[in-house]
């Protein structure tokens, strides 16, 4: 394409130069600068155009394929918890998992089993004479397939640990367990 046909199809004569052209004399007056305002204006108009464009049509096919995932049986049931971790981390504000603390859970006497979980709260929840704190217990390799128990608020210990580790631990089937918890895991009653 020529400097000549550029001119015609683009140039103030032209039906989108002219239009750009009367865009930018609404602001200035000289004849030169309105043409380069217009310009302008009509590239940031479309740069905007485009980045909503983008936004929205992104978010449509992101939750078209949510629903037609969640729509599978087996798949959705699983598909959603999972789903809905994955934006709790992603998120810049993780008050909602900051607000969660990791915690031991210590069950039978004194030899007996414990497991590492999320306190949901600080509610205690009372059951006849006990006094109990919901807690979550994530599974591997889905820590989102864990479930829910009322531990006793003695049997449990808070461990110095950020949720997000926890999580690693469970999403990595317990490989990523000395990178992120010590051997010898203080609680937070013992460092401070």
């Amino acid at each position: 394409m020529g400097a000549g046909q550029a001119q015609g199809l683009l140039g103030d004569e032209s039906t989108i130069g002219g239009a750009l052209h009367s865009i930018g004399l609404r602001f200035v007056t000289n004849e030169t600068f309105a043409s380069a305002l217009g310009w302008c204006v009509g590239f940031v108009a479309i740069w905007a155009m485009g980045a909503l464009l983008r936004s929205t049509a992104r978010y449509r096919i992101d939750r078209a394929i949510e629903e037609s995932i969640e729509r599978i049986p087996i798949v959705g049931s699983i598909y959603r918890p999972i789903a809905q971790v994955l934006s709790l981390l992603k998120r810049e504000d993780k008050a909602d998992l900051k607000s969660m603390r990791v915690v031991y859970c210590a069950f039978g006497q004194d030899h007996g089993a414990g497991v590492l979980g999320l306190q949901v709260s600080s509610r205690q929840f009372q059951f006849g004479e006990r006094s109990c704190f919901l807690v979550y217990v994530p599974t591997s390799p889905l820590p989102m397939s864990g479930g829910l128990i009322f531990v006793p608020v003695e049997a449990i210990e808070e461990v110095d640990m950020e949720p997000e580790d926890l999580l690693k631990v469970y999403f990595s089937m317990g490989v990523l367990a000395e990178t992120v918890l010590p051997l010898s895991a203080p609680t937070a009653a013992e460092k401070s």
